[in-house]
């Protein structure tokens, strides 16, 4: 066996001799990319519109590294040389609000879609007053608190964070003050975010033949 993958082969035989050709179905994989980053694929950084030939069933990885101020947007797919549609989005939602009142004020929101997968949680929120002062703030889903925090003092642009994974779940962002006496006006504000990665990497099993697209942006 000499690993030979010439097609047509031509040898010279002086005696007796068996001959068997190995013959695999193989699957094209194609990479392409948009600017703001490039594509490894099993840990090799290759170009735009690189090709390569892989056994029926085997696999590889493709993972998008995003240059310096990108993410990666999406992948996309194509299966045998059909169109190229979303195989993987980046979702983000935003929640905001701000409002005042004497005594007690609370702004909160829900975010309309509900995540799966891997999720980062961020709220940036503020809370004021003139007088005695208690105020908190919440990021939470039906079934569970993901981050929170409260004081007494002032606070401008304070940040709470999280990240993990969601099954099915929305997000409540959550920020309150009270203040005494009673006619002592409160403010608070807020604004939340979640966003869906989108998956990094992703492994390819070759059934088919397939191209997948990086789209890179900015957050």
């Amino acid at each position: 066996m000499d690993g030979s993958t010439s097609n047509s082969r031509s040898f010279a035989v002086s005696e007796d001799t068996t001959v068997t050709a190995y013959v695999y179905d193989e699957r094209l994989l194609k990479v392409t990319y948009t600017s703001g980053g490039y594509v490894k694929v099993n840990g090799a950084q290759v170009s735009s519109s690189w090709t390569g030939w892989y056994r029926y069933g085997s696999s590889a990885t493709l993972e998008a590294a995003p240059s310096s101020g990108y993410v990666l947007q999406k992948w996309r797919r194509s299966v045998n040389g059909c169109s190229l549609t979303d195989y993987s989005v980046r979702i983000k939602e935003t929640v905001s609000g701000s409002a005042s009142s004497t005594y007690y004020v609370r702004v909160d929101g829900t975010t309309s879609n509900a995540f799966s997968g891997y999720v980062e949680v961020s709220m940036t929120f503020s809370a004021s007053r003139a007088t005695y002062f208690y105020w908190g703030a919440y990021i939470s889903t039906p079934s569970r608190t993901l981050a929170g925090d409260s004081g007494r003092a002032p606070v401008s642009n304070r940040r709470l964070t999280w990240s993990g994974t969601f099954n099915g779940e929305r997000v409540t962002f959550i920020v309150y003050g009270l203040g005494l006496p009673s006619s002592a006006v409160v403010s608070v504000s807020l604004s939340g975010a979640v966003i869906k990665t989108a998956q990094n990497p992703i492994t390819v099993v070759m059934s088919s033949g397939y191209q997948f697209e990086a789209v890179f942006g900015t957050p």
